[in-house]
């Protein structure tokens, strides 16, 4: 039976109570699988994938309970101060959790949440960390990772059903993510990207969650079920950093987005243009210099000279690769 209990319950200003939730099926035996969202309060992506495997798992429980050979923690709202109001941050802090790690079990609230996080995690076999985008932009279903963790994290990166594997080069920023704090434990950890903030997407949440199951099969937690729910996943791009093209406003004004995220493009190509409202003016087309995919759109309209308004993801020959 699933147990759903505390991990860590930190009491607020105003009468609140911050309880870091986790519903876990099995018996704390075999292989264990944790899936994680809700870090930042913006992004509602990773609740509904959440919400799609714990009522599979609930079912299986039901119909066919010898059928988990190990353990899964479904841990969706980890910064649940933030979901409640829709914000990124923590608020009052305005702390944001995926820049905290390792955390401080003696700090202030926004440190204790990590620390506790970080020390539940550990010696998990495999740890999936779902993310949305910001508000501003929508990405591709991918999942992002440090080159000096790929070779671990790519086979298991491929059951996931997502568009894009995106190899990045080391920063100092990343290694304050739960993501980096884990993979420096030896606990494999796949960092997922998709979706735009403040939106749920059933489709690419769908689609996630079914590479959940298939990743869960062969890790062993699943039984060797033949379900309509678990099928092989679609092989993704494999990308580093120098297969990504960035378009940058060159001026400040309103952005209109025209290409469709995921969608092909050939050099010279209408990506979007800014202008100016007040005068009328059209200030800059932001057209393709190179063939590809757009894997991150900016719906949000209004850009400063700088602000990113879209990703490539360059054509390349080698299959295995890029497109």
């Amino acid at each position: 039976m699933s147990d759903i209990f505390s991990i860590l319950d930190i009491r607020m200003p105003m009468s609140e109570t911050y309880r870091l939730l986790c519903n876990r099926y099995g018996n704390g035996k075999g292989p264990r699988v944790a899936i994680v969202a809700g870090i930042h309060g913006d992004e509602f992506n990773g609740l509904g994938v959440c919400y799609q495997v714990t009522a599979f798992l609930n079912k299986l429980e039901r119909d066919n309970p010898g059928a988990l050979r190990g353990t899964i923690d479904v841990l969706p709202g980890v910064n649940a101060i933030a979901l409640d109001n829709g914000g990124r941050y923590w608020p009052s802090y305005n702390a944001d959790l995926n820049r905290r790690f390792p955390g401080n079990p003696d700090g202030s609230p926004p440190h204790r949440a990590p620390a506790a996080l970080l020390d539940f995690l550990s010696g998990t076999d495999v740890c999936i960390d779902i993310h949305a985008s910001n508000i501003y932009l929508q990405e591709a279903s991918q999942v992002r990772m440090l080159d000096r963790f790929s070779p671990e994290l790519i086979p298991l990166a491929q059951y996931l059903n997502l568009q894009v594997i995106w190899v990045h080069a080391a920063s100092t920023v990343l290694e304050t993510t739960l993501s980096y704090n884990l993979n420096l434990r030896n606990t494999k950890t796949l960092v997922v990207e998709m979706g735009i903030g403040l939106r749920y997407e059933d489709t690419i949440c769908t689609a996630l969650f079914e590479g959940i199951l298939a990743l869960l099969k062969a890790k062993g937690v699943l039984a060797d079920l033949d379900l309509p729910e678990i099928h092989a996943p679609e092989p993704p791009v494999i990308a580093t950093d120098k297969d990504v093209y960035y378009f940058n406003a060159k001026h400040s004004g309103f952005f209109v987005s025209i290409a469709p995220l995921w969608e092909p493009v050939k050099p010279g190509d209408l990506i979007g243009y800014i202008v100016d409202p007040l005068g009328g003016r059209l200030l800059e087309e932001i057209k393709s210099p190179k063939a590809g995919r757009l894997f991150t759109t900016r719906p949000f309209p209004m850009v400063y000279e700088g602000s990113l308004c879209g990703r490539l993801l360059l054509d390349r020959d080698r299959a295995g690769e890029a497109l």
